[in-house]
């Protein structure tokens, strides 16, 4: 995940992978600059890398499960599965 900051010149590289979005660290990098640099997070550029989408990004039950306990069914929807998969994709 690419996160750009034009107006306080900031730039970040994250490799988050399942894990790292499940710990938050994209929202904590954001809540730090805010709180750094005053950059509202509506003045953020988010880029996320093109492996990142249903068709590559394959997860299993268990990281459905270890979301739903910590947020509830609010990111449920990006859970999806394929035709061809009885495994979640996360979009």
């Amino acid at each position: 995940i690419l996160l750009y900051a034009p107006t306080a010149r900031r730039v970040a590289a994250l490799h988050t992978g399942w894990r790292g979005l499940h710990a938050e660290l994209c929202i904590d990098l954001i809540a730090q600059w805010k709180s750094a640099y005053s950059i509202a997070p509506e003045d953020l550029v988010l880029l996320a890398g093109p492996f990142i989408s249903t068709k590559a990004y394959e997860v299993g039950d268990e990281l459905l499960s270890q979301f739903e306990q910590l947020h509830g069914s609010t990111y449920s929807r990006h859970f999806v599965t394929t035709p061809h998969s009885t495994r979640y994709h996360l979009d």
